[in-house]
């Protein structure tokens, strides 16, 4: 039995699995991580690795640092990154990912769960049930039988677990690409949250001697460790991926990451971070796309749900995916370098609407907007910068031309300031940097001006009558 068949078994149902050799019968427990001989009962413990981890496994004894380098051939687009999507099968023997609306269903029946939720639960206890929600359904989620149980009508559908790639790296020039990166280790705290080796923990001060790099080391070495932080001394397993006091047998579970430290093609290097591009983008051949959405598209469904949420009678006649990795990669750092800047704050991105004139689409998909090219008429009440809102039919207003058109921006709010006239930049937070945003009204905002291009993304427009 291949690795791959193995992982093909985990994947759909990750209990138990059966597997023969020529003289012997095995049960493999992939709750325990174990390998029985049926016959002898002799037990073997099992590690579950991705490639990449195997390949550095290879390259340990070349590299002190342990860093990974993958060369990606013409004939792949994708790194592999160790992360894991969840799938139900809907009524039309579709697999529909979790929080992704489908349009041969209907909206209120779709779980608001997302897979990143599910799979952080799973990850913290896979032997426990988890209970999500629609908006007019309760869903059982049992990992054992991988099944969605609707409580209220008792129907039961498959639901299965796949490894994605999570970032797409598009090879227009047919050459060699090499991706450096190296592993990153946390260990959930008593708050829930994933704090990473040798970092400061925000919420109560406590300072990790032992470092990420100090773990892969270990974990490199063998499968259990012991390492001594501060006073205490841990018991490291790194295949049940647990961390437990010796003394207080507090025990608790330890995350492994990939983090992509640079990139090169044809001798030219670039940072992961500018480089990482939305996985669901076509591949491109110049430096701007626009991609016509289909009405069975999964970001046409969400899209046509935002608009509704305040224009239910609103009729598209066509929406379009900008794809311009300028902009976006502005966008992404900006976001990376106020996360850096302010990093006890999680800054808020939402979707927004943006109405204009039709003759502004070229010059929007090219450049972003901005209010100094493309005019404004709202009378610049809340700010000199350029306007947005969270209600469609606000911003439907605004729009010119024939079709007429409307754009859906992703923006980074941050901290908001009520705004007036006069503003040509956000006034001073209380914490004494300045606000991102100004809005209208700080409690219920329905109009957001953004004052820096790099901090909003035209994300898709629409052609409406």
């Amino acid at each position: 039995t291949a690795s791959d068949d193995i992982e093909k078994q985990f994947a759909l149902n990750p209990t138990t699995f059966n597997i023969q050799s020529n003289d012997h019968n095995y049960l493999l427990d992939f709750q325990k991580m174990t390998q029985m001989n049926v016959k002898t009962n002799v037990e073997r413990p099992m590690r579950r690795n991705d490639k990449q981890a195997v390949k550095n496994n290879a390259n340990s004894a070349k590299s002190k640092n342990h860093n990974s380098s993958l060369k990606i051939s013409s004939k792949s687009k994708e790194f592999p990154n160790e992360v894991y999507e969840w799938f139900f099968k809907d009524e039309n023997d579709a697999w529909i990912k979790y929080g992704q609306p489908n349009s041969q269903n209907k909206i209120d029946c779709v779980p608001s769960a997302s897979s990143d939720k599910i799979e952080e639960h799973y990850n913290s206890n896979p032997a426990q049930c988890l209970t999500i929600e629609s908006h007019q359904h309760k869903y059982l989620l049992d990992f054992a039988k991988m099944t969605q149980t609707n409580k209220q009508t008792l129907v039961q559908r498959p639901m299965c677990r796949k490894l994605r790639q999570t970032q797409t790296i598009q090879n227009e020039v047919n050459h060699d690409l090499t991706v450096h990166a190296v592993h990153e280790w946390f260990f959930k705290d008593d708050n829930d949250s994933w704090i990473k080796f040798g970092q400061l923990n925000q919420i109560n001060g406590a300072n990790n001697s032992v470092t990420s790099s100090d773990i892969e080391n270990l974990f490199q070495s063998g499968s259990k460790a012991t390492v001594n932080i501060g006073n205490n001394k841990y018991t490291i397993d790194f295949v049940k991926m647990t961390q437990k006091n010796t003394s207080s047998n507090t025990e608790r579970a330890l995350r492994r990451r990939a983090k992509i430290i640079s990139m090169t093609r044809n001798g030219a290097s670039f940072s992961g971070a500018s480089a990482a591009l939305p996985a669901g983008w076509s591949a491109m051949n110049s430096h701007i796309l626009t991609v016509r959405l289909t009405s069975s598209d999964p970001e046409y469904v969400k899209n046509v749900a935002f608009i509704r949420q305040t224009m239910p009678n609103f009729q598209i006649q066509q929406m379009y995916r900008i794809q311009n990795p300028f902009l976006w990669k502005a966008y992404v750092n900006r976001k990376i370098h106020m996360q850096q800047k302010h990093p006890g704050i999680k800054f808020k991105e939402e979707y927004l609407f943006h109405g204009t004139d039709s003759k502004n689409i070229k010059s929007i998909c090219e450049d972003n907007i901005d209010w100094r090219l493309h005019g404004t008429s709202n009378g610049m009440a809340v700010g000199r910068g350029s306007y947005f809102s969270n209600s469609a039919q606000i911003s439907v207003g605004y729009g010119r031309g024939n079709p007429r058109v409307m754009f859906i921006v992703k923006v980074l709010i941050g901290h908001i300031a009520l705004g007036n006239p006069g503003i040509v930049k956000p006034p001073l937070h209380q914490s004494g940097n300045p606000c991102d945003t100004t809005v209208n009204n700080v409690n219920s905002p329905t109009i957001f001006v953004k004052y820096d291009t790099q901090e909003y993304y035209p994300s898709f427009y629409v052609e409406y009558n």
